[in-house]
């Protein structure tokens, strides 16, 4: 091969950032390694063609490297962690012929390296035969210069297309991990709205938390423990896929979701979060530890209302929601279960007929207020039910506290929370008009709900 001077045909200078890895089985252009000088691989038999095509192209910069055969190609592109730039290989060549080599390269190599045919024979049985076999051009002998440049330029410039628009798309594709399509659109049409914040007035968020790493690192190797919240959280981002729905956020030991904010899942995003929340408790109970003993588990808090959502940051944008749906669904999940989903009230309500609901407990959620939530039957739900009135009494002797035999004895967890609250303010206030603005029982209320629940326990 040789190397040259340039002249008015200049080869096209190569991007450096142009050509992907990934894109290409991992490999890159001569190019690439050459600072930014095209490589052109001539395959022909013939030595007196060889030197032609040196003749021709090494004078506009090229580099010229030859191989008399196609094994001899194939060979040396297979002891190389680089392809040429492009590919010029006769048709007619003694043992292999020009056209089972074109479809040799192009079964191994990327469709982005261009093959240009060489034949004195070009009519047009032959030239379909070469486009059949993966070729992307075709030069007639005796060469003409012009022609030669002409066709060895346009299949470069070609190729630095292909790859910018795959390299657009898989670009594309990382933008919509971090923003949904709609928002992308209408930031590209200027709406300079989307950059400031949209007002959704029904979403579901799902809110996931993986339970007791920490404790877990302390008992298993962090690569261990690494190599499993990758494994898991891998497998939530192919649920995420296969249900649709939109990941805002993936922080530490949190994971959120959220539907409804599009027009694909205005009308059941409920359902979508739900299916998801299930799939994510089977994937969690899959996945195994070095000491089968331990497993990984992960609460999920499910709320359904309005939100809000604004794109957020520069270089790495992302469409992040936030209200009080949101914070609903955070609260939910710290408030769960392991293993479970807990979900609020509104949920329940649209998803009856999905999934059966048990009433898990009465308690305060900070922007939603005393309310009832509710555990899917699904996961660890068996436990959760066993374990959520179990009353862990002050006294070392197991006894209940005086201030509320009969709620404790009841097994009334709520009652006695109530109780004791409202005992408190009255203590440290002396004003007993602060309870009903806390949705605390007066002690008249408390006498006759000890008695309910003592009745009930009579009958229980």
């Amino acid at each position: 091969g040789g190397g040259g001077g340039g002249g008015g045909g200049a080869p096209p200078e190569a991007d450096p950032d142009l050509i992907d890895p990934a894109l290409t089985k991992g490999l890159q252009s001569y190019s690439m390694h050459h600072g930014g000088v095209m490589e052109v691989l001539s395959i022909d038999d013939d030595p007196v063609n060889q030197v032609v095509i040196e003749d021709l192209l090494v004078p506009e910069g090229y580099v010229v490297t030859r191989a008399m055969d196609g094994d001899e190609a194939l060979a040396l592109l297979q002891g190389r962690a680089y392809l040429p730039d492009i590919v010029m290989l006769d048709s007619q060549m003694p043992g292999k012929q020009g056209f089972q080599v074109c479809a040799e390269l192009r079964a191994c190599y990327p469709e982005w390296l261009p093959i240009v045919m060489v034949s004195a024979n070009t009519d047009e049985d032959n030239v379909l035969k070469g486009f059949k076999a993966g070729s992307n051009d075709f030069v007639k002998k005796p060469f003409s210069r012009a022609e030669v440049l002409a066709r060895v330029q346009t299949q470069l410039k070609l190729r630095d297309m292909w790859l910018k628009e795959v390299q657009g798309n898989k670009e594309k594709s990382s933008l919509l991990q971090m923003i949904p399509q709609q928002v992308i659109e209408r930031l590209q049409k200027g709406d300079e709205a989307a950059l400031f914040t949209d007002e959704h007035k029904a979403v579901t968020i799902l809110t996931c938390q993986f339970c007791g790493l920490t404790e877990l690192s302390t008992m298993v190797s962090n690569t261990d423990l690494v190599l499993v919240v990758n494994d898991l959280l891998a497998a939530f981002d192919n649920l995420r896929t296969k249900h649709d729905v939109y990941k805002v956020e993936n922080i530490g030991e949190g994971y959120m979701l959220v539907s409804g904010f599009d027009a694909q899942s205005a009308e059941d995003h409920p359902k979508r979060i739900l299916h998801i929340a299930l799939d994510m408790l089977e994937a969690a109970e899959l996945v195994r530890l070095p000491n089968e003993a331990l497993r990984l588990r992960v609460r999920i808090g499910v709320h359904c209302g309005p939100a809000y959502a604004a794109v957020i940051g520069v270089k790495h944008p992302s469409y992040t929601f936030f209200g009080a749906t949101v914070n609903v669904s955070s609260r939910l999940e710290s408030k769960g279960f392991p293993g479970c989903i807990h979900a609020s009230l509104a949920v329940r309500d649209a998803l009856k007929g999905e999934v059966e609901w048990l009433e898990y407990r009465d308690q305060y959620i900070k922007d939603c207020g005393m309310t009832t939530t509710f555990i899917a039957k699904a996961g660890n739900w068996q436990q959760a039910m066993s374990e959520r009135d179990v009353v862990r009494a002050d006294r070392t002797d197991g006894g209940a506290s005086p201030i509320f035999p009969q709620a404790t004895r009841s097994g009334n967890m709520q009652l006695a929370y109530r109780t004791v609250l409202h005992a408190s303010v009255t203590a440290s206030t002396g004003d007993t008009s602060i309870a009903p603005l806390l949705n605390i029982p007066t002690p008249g209320t408390i006498k006759d709900m000890e008695r309910s629940a003592a009745a009930a326990a009579a009958a229980a």
